[in-house]
């Protein structure tokens, strides 16, 4: 599981090599595969939950 979350994050490039882990983030992909969302978030920060379910009500 390690190793997908760390392909995943380089591939979106959020993953911090130094540190060894993903930035906090919330990614949607569409049923396409195209991203349709995409933020990044201070690790203090918690994603507003309400922002994505606007995104998804599209």
């Amino acid at each position: 599981m390690r190793l997908k979350r760390r392909k995943l994050g380089r591939t979106y490039g959020i993953f911090k090599e130094k540190e060894g882990v993903s930035e906090r983030a919330n990614i949607i992909i569409a049923e396409d595969q195209k991203v349709i969302f995409f933020k990044t978030y201070p690790g203090h920060e918690l994603p507003d939950i309400k922002e994505i379910i606007e995104v998804l009500k599209k």
